[in-house]
């Protein structure tokens, strides 16, 4: 026998519809809350510079894609943006320094600063520069967060006691908390220069 479809079956007066609703609300807005979550940091699409964007043009906080044409130090690589090259500064660390002159040597954890960069960048799939507030230095180089995939190179080089916070000036302090509890762990881990 068919019963012919009826609202009043769905709806009874003096009944409240959204009851079986009502039950659900908190753990509901929780697996929503949740899911945005997720879906914040899962959708995270940075900017990739396309050509004929200027570099002067480039945006603050915002990630664009670069390639490497060559490493300077464990601070600082040339990279490739938008097919021109140019020198990056890594923002708000300084790594120790190579002997660039004729009997110069190296200070302790130079060398295995500029390696770990290089492993870093060269096992990425792709690398990102992420520019704060300021752009350049005195020197005229740019000055960035580098990314290699979703790892900060200049916080990881902290992490590892490969490279010290130092350079810190306003209004380039955006992750400047992020690298003194970096550097923080280092020392408390005694890694790198801080053994």
């Amino acid at each position: 026998m068919n019963k012919k479809f009826n609202v009043n079956d769905l709806y009874k007066p003096g009944k409240d519809p959204f009851k079986k609703f009502r039950k659900l609300s908190l753990p509901g807005l929780l697996i929503v809350f949740l899911f945005l979550i997720v879906l914040y940091f899962v959708s995270e699409n940075p900017k990739i510079v396309e050509t004929g964007v200027d570099i002067n043009d480039a945006e603050s906080l915002v990630k664009y894609e670069v390639t490497v044409d060559f490493h300077i130090d464990g601070d600082t690589t040339r990279f490739y943006f938008n097919d021109e090259s140019y020198s990056f500064r890594y923002l708000l660390i300084d790594t120790p320094e190579i002997g660039r002159k004729s009997g110069e040597k190296d200070e302790p954890f130079a060398k295995e600063a500029l390696h770990r960069v290089e492993a870093l960048l060269n096992n990425a799939e792709h690398i990102y520069v992420m520019f704060d507030q300021s752009q350049t230095d005195n020197y005229g180089r740019y000055l960035v967060y580098v990314f290699a995939d979703d790892i900060m190179v200049n916080e990881q080089l902290v992490k590892e006691g490969l490279a010290e916070v130092k350079y810190v000036y306003p209004p380039n302090t955006t992750y400047e908390n992020k690298m003194r509890q970096a550097e923080e762990e280092a020392k408390r881990k005694k890694v790198g220069m801080w053994r």
